[in-house]
């Protein structure tokens, strides 16, 4: 017992450095997807 209440433990499916190379070409993907933005657009100083 000696955990707090709401910890678990849990065990990844997928290796954690393949979990990790999978959600940086996630984000790299979505990233080329998104229309480039304007900055001075998009800025509410």
């Amino acid at each position: 017992m000696g955990k707090p209440i709401g910890v678990a433990d849990y065990q990844l499916i997928v290796p954690k450095e393949e979990l990790k190379k999978v959600v940086a070409q996630e984000v790299e993907a979505f990233a080329k997807e998104l229309p480039p933005s304007d900055e001075e657009e998009t800025r509410h100083d």
